[in-house]
């Protein structure tokens, strides 16, 4: 049972400014959960919302976690604290309907990082043995680099620096410049980041829901000839019918990204949804959500590419655990975000030949630390 929880603050700022559909992102802002037991072994969640990918924003966040650790605290001191099969949504969303999904999902990491300490697994062997799934989880995944750039030539230098350090797969933003008309300059960006790394590499695209109707089916059928190995969101996430006719008539195949949180998730999940799935547990309700969701894809056919939401290092164990124990061998994942950020919560991943190696030390494998991750907790509580 857990006696002690805290909230610490940090920030983690981008190397380069990430220019989405969305908006330019600069930083990642957000707070680490840590969560300790009677024995003293702790496990640790990181909540760094998007709000304008999904969920909530980091003030909703933080208040949802206060609210959420401090009556359970109080709530269970008779019985010995929080159990680790509790979680953030309870105390937050009686009614079903849940306002803070990151925090619920970071909530939701820190237990099951610490239920697999408990055991001495390592998280993805622990979510594995959950997932009932034959075998031994992956010791290693491929991944995909995400290529910054407003311009052909500087989506040329950055799918270098990605080529140089050992990735062979590409996601490039599209409709960074919302001002623009139609495809504007992202047919030369492709072009561009299609010419750097070979017609041999996988490269996905991601339109943050940019397009409209017919003018999605325009713009998928103008890029078709990079071949793409898909794009994700190409529509508003509220669209699914219009997601739904991209997945049958679209030159190229669709994926559902925004999309994939709350109810809409299941109606992506549904005969006739799109043939890939973007699963991201910080809008998913964490490891046991996102779990859930990716039993039920393989029952029902689409392929899951496990994501990130740009987050430290402690939010992207949970998504390469997952893709080590239940993704599929031959797929490649969001998960080569990390070289954004100029300073992180906790060591790099180790790339090698495309793919990152899954740690097998107990938990997500590391205690959090770095010189942007506030030593002062902004919210304590124990008993």
């Amino acid at each position: 049972m857990i006696r002690r929880a805290a909230l610490r603050a940090f920030a983690l700022p981008l190397a380069r400014p990430l220019a989405t559909a969305h908006g330019v992102v600069e930083r990642r802002s957000g707070l680490l959960i840590e969560l300790e037991d009677a024995a003293g072994l702790r496990g640790f969640g990181e909540v760094t919302p998007l709000p304008d990918f999904g969920g909530e924003a980091l003030p909703e966040a933080r208040r949802s976690l206060e609210q959420a650790l401090a009556v359970r605290l109080e709530a269970r001191a008779g019985e010995g604290g929080i159990g680790a099969s509790d979680g953030v949504g309870a105390t937050v969303h009686p009614h079903g309907i849940d306002p803070t999904p990151c925090a619920t999902a970071a909530l939701d990491a820190a237990e099951a990082d610490l239920s697999a300490r408990r055991a001495g697994d390592s998280l993805a062997g622990w979510l594995h043995r959950r997932a009932g799934t034959p075998g031994a989880p992956a010791s290693r995944v491929a991944v995909q680099a995400l290529v910054a750039g407003g311009t052909p030539e500087e989506v040329d230098e950055n799918a270098g620096r990605a080529l140089v350090a050992g990735f062979r797969a590409f996601k490039l933003k599209l409709a960074v410049d919302r001002n623009a008309p139609g495809l504007g300059v992202d047919l030369d960006r492709v072009a561009a980041l299609r010419g750097r790394v070979g017609q041999a590499a996988r490269i996905r695209l991601d339109a943050n829901e940019a397009w409209r109707g017919e003018e999605a089916l325009r713009a998928l059928d103008r890029l078709a000839p990079f071949a793409i190995d898909f794009v994700e969101q190409p529509v508003d996430r509220a669209d699914v019918d219009g997601l739904q006719r991209l997945a049958r008539e679209a030159a190229i195949p669709v994926a559902a990204d925004e999309a994939m949180q709350g109810a809409l998730a299941a109606a992506c999940l549904s005969e006739g949804g799109p043939p890939v799935l973007i699963v991201k547990p910080a809008l998913l309700g964490g490891a046991l959500g996102a779990l859930s969701i990716a039993v039920r894809a393989r029952e029902t056919g689409p392929r899951v590419v496990f994501s990130t939401f740009l987050d430290g290092a402690v939010g992207r164990a949970l998504p390469l655990a997952l893709a080590a124990a239940v993704g599929a061998g031959d797929e490649v994942h969001g998960l080569g975000t990390g070289r954004l950020l100029t300073r992180d919560l906790g060591p790099a991943e180790r790339l090698d030949a495309g793919g990152f190696e899954v740690g097998q030390g107990a938990g997500i494998g590391f205690t959090p630390s770095g010189p942007d991750l506030e030593s002062t907790p902004v919210f304590e509580v124990s008993r």
